[in-house]
Order: structure tokens, then sequence, then C-alpha cells
């Protein structure tokens, strides 16, 4: 049991967690008939540039769906704006209830 105990820890310290990016609490806005806006920041702590793709789950209630937010040219340390369109966001009513998790952040270099 103290061999399991011991273990957990160090697993965590050597594979780690990663801090190499960084995404702010991400927020649905100006839905209309066609599309909403997924609004948020982005941050690339490394010291590459790169193209990042950010995957997203959209939960409101019992609807989910997925959605991939493209933030093209970031710099090494930069914040950039994120505003992608969300054709499927134009079901939305309630934009309060609308929760957007970040799954996974896969960034390419340019």
């Amino acid at each position: 049991m103290k061999k399991c105990l011991i273990l957990i820890p160090m697993l965590l310290l050597i594979v780690g967690c990663s801090n190499d990016y960084q995404v702010s609490d991400l927020k649905l806005t100006e839905v209309d008939y066609v599309t909403g806006y997924i609004e948020g920041a982005f941050k690339n702590n490394t010291n590459k540039a790169c193209t990042a793709y950010i995957h997203v789950d959209i939960i409101s209630g019992t609807l989910k769906f997925e959605e991939t937010l493209s933030v093209y040219d970031t710099k090494p340390n930069e914040i950039t704006h994120i505003r992608s369109t969300c054709m499927d966001c134009k079901n939305f009513v309630d934009l309060e209830n609308v929760k957007i998790k970040v799954k996974e952040i896969n960034c390419y270099p340019y």
C-alpha cells in the first residue's frame, strides 16, 4: 500500500501537467438566426510560434456538441483574442446556461 501512495505522486511528477497553452473561460455571445460566436483568450506560453486548434464541448442542458476553434499565428508568450463562429450555436436561447469546456489543444508550428 505504501508503494502505491509513493508511486502516484512520482508519476504525476514524471508526467507533469503541461502549461504550454492557456485558455480563458470561453463564452457564447451575439447569437442571431445564422450563427453565434465563441469568445475568450488564448496564451501561448512556449517559445515557438504556432497555429492553435482548440477542441471544445459546448453543453446546454441535454444538448451537447463538439466544435474546433482556430487561433492563427500565435506568437511566443502572447495573448490572442478568440472570436470563432459557431453555426450550431444559433439553437441556444439562454446563453447564461451554455458551458464551453476545453477538451484538447493542439498547436502546430507555421
